[in-house]
């Protein structure tokens, strides 16, 4: 017997750590490093869970639980995105634009999911619609050996260089004129 997992638990699961930079309220007080860094490692654990799951168990409750994790994944998506495009560093904007484009490449197979690109590069669900996909269809493109999956592991492993690259400085600020004022 499978047990439902929430889309608030795996959020929690997937920001493990970062669990206050989850929702909108707790992204506020993050500094840009501190986003794209959890952003990009609950990316990881998100895609992982993702090519976990049982695609074959078409049981109530593990539809419902790759239902929740499809929409778990498309908000770490739409964070990682919004957040790697917001930073200082031309080198993770870049992944950013990266990351949009290969998702681009995945736009029918989405579609059929109830899934669109908006013209941000971010991602839409009409629940109803993803609700109604077969298993198989979202099996195609996330299950764990996925060109998708794969794809998307390979540009978070690139943007954890680029993060690790460029530290945050000691004060928190992303703006190395302002530490100038502090001399």
């Amino acid at each position: 017997m499978s047990m439902n997992i929430s889309s608030s638990y795996i959020m929690r699961n997937v920001y493990q750590g970062y669990s206050d930079l989850k929702d909108e309220a707790g992204r506020k007080h993050a500094t840009k490093h501190e986003l794209v860094d959890a952003d990009r490692r609950a990316m990881v654990r998100a895609l992982d869970r993702i090519g976990d799951l049982d695609y074959e168990d078409t049981d109530r409750t593990n539809t419902k639980n790759i239902y929740n994790m499809l929409t778990s994944y498309i908000d770490v998506y739409n964070h990682a995105v919004t957040s790697a495009g917001d930073s200082d560093s031309n080198d993770i904007k870049r992944t950013a634009a990266k990351m949009k484009n290969f998702t681009k490449e995945y736009a029918d197979e989405l579609e059929e999911l109830g899934i669109t690109i908006k013209s941000d590069g971010s991602l839409k669900v009409d629940k109803k619609e993803l609700k109604s996909a077969t298993t198989k269809a979202v099996k195609k493109i996330f299950s764990g050996d996925s060109d998708y999956v794969s794809g998307m592991k390979k540009l978070m492993k690139k943007l954890r260089n680029h993060v690790n690259r460029e530290p945050e400085n000691d004060f928190g600020m992303e703006d190395q004129s302002s530490l100038n004022l502090l001399v």
